[in-house]
């Protein structure tokens, strides 16, 4: 192993989060999905984001979805009745309040754009509170899935379950080495002010660049070139090929 990649590999390690605070996040997390699983109607839950893709620095927030059965609720979305997502996100939100209230007193529900964000309010030994965002989505007829764009009380599509495989596919060492750069380019990102990427460029800007047989520096490097000339020429595609580029990707 060459100087460069004990430099970068000493950086993984200062900024991996703890193994506790990772069982604890993949366990709120788990415990959000479970709940919301037992809705009506509900047909699958996913996981998604930095912990599913195993690319986690500081940003240790996990993310998942519940996709609803839409025999059930046919009025719902673009290929339904046109109903928009607020009702259903409230729905939900009450259902998990009612669920999850018992064994966290102190836990809160606030909705984003796209989630229902619960807050634990239970601080770790290192004083991070993580959170869950979990997303409420309907099967798409032309696939993936939509999901909810509540500021504009309509629904968008998305495949963040497919994000999620391009990311975790096998074989282990390619998969490896992607989330290593990704990670160390999450690093690099963060020292600005104002990053010039977001998680969504720069996951996918490693999944285009990252080959098989690439050590961390060979791969950081190719990372690199590779952002720097698709980055000059356009805006940055989804893998998935659900979204169009203009539009922004939930991961």
């Amino acid at each position: 192993m060459g100087m460069t990649e004990v430099l970068l590999n000493d950086i993984l390690r200062q900024t991996a989060p703890s193994d506790a605070t990772l069982d604890t996040v993949r366990s709120r997390r788990d415990e959000v999905l479970c709940s919301t699983a037992g809705y009506p109607g509900a047909l699958r839950t996913y996981t998604s984001g930095s912990i599913a893709h195993r690319t986690a620095n500081d940003d240790t927030d996990a993310d998942g979805g519940v996709v609803l059965d839409r025999r059930c609720y046919p009025d719902l979305g673009p290929d339904g009745g046109g109903e928009g997502p607020e009702d259903i996100v409230e729905s939900i939100r009450a259902y998990l309040r009612d669920t999850l209230k018992e064994h966290h007193p102190n836990i809160a529900f606030r909705l984003s754009k796209r989630a229902i964000r619960v807050t634990f309010q239970e601080p770790l030994a290192d004083g991070t509170d993580p959170t869950v965002d979990l997303i409420v989505a309907l099967t798409r007829k032309a696939g993936a899935l939509w999901i909810p764009n509540l500021d504009q009380k309509a629904w968008d599509a998305s495949d963040p379950e497919c994000h999620t495989q391009l990311m975790t596919a096998l074989p282990a060492p390619l998969r490896r080495t992607r989330a290593k750069v990704v990670r160390l380019a999450k690093v690099w990102n963060k020292q600005y002010v104002q990053p010039g990427m977001c998680a969504f460029n720069i996951t996918a800007l490693a999944l285009a660049s990252i080959t098989e047989g690439m050590g961390i520096a060979t791969g950081l490097a190719a990372f690199f070139a590779y952002a720097a000339k698709d980055l000059k020429k356009r805006l940055t595609p989804d893998p998935a090929g659900v979204v169009a580029p203009h539009q922004t990707v939930v991961w």
